[in-house]
């Protein structure tokens, strides 16, 4: 019989205790915590160069404009 269970069991030991289900909660808590976390950091990143990108965009256009201005003169 112990033959049998261990080939339908694939061999595996015994499940987990639940103080390891708790530990692995507890991991996988953790890890979508820090997935969370990165992703924000990162959306701040991009927004931050974005704005950056904006902001050089217009100041780049005043300046233009500011040529524009003294050619008319």
């Amino acid at each position: 019989m112990s033959h049998v269970l261990g080939v339908f069991g694939g061999g595996h030991t015994c499940p987990p205790l639940p103080r390891e289900f708790s530990k692995e909660r507890e991991k996988a808590k953790a890890r979508g915590d820090f997935q969370k976390l990165r992703e924000k950091q990162q959306l701040e990143e991009d927004l931050r160069g974005y704005m950056d990108w904006i902001t050089q965009a217009e100041l780049e256009g005043d300046e233009e404009e500011g040529e524009h201005e003294k050619h008319r003169e």
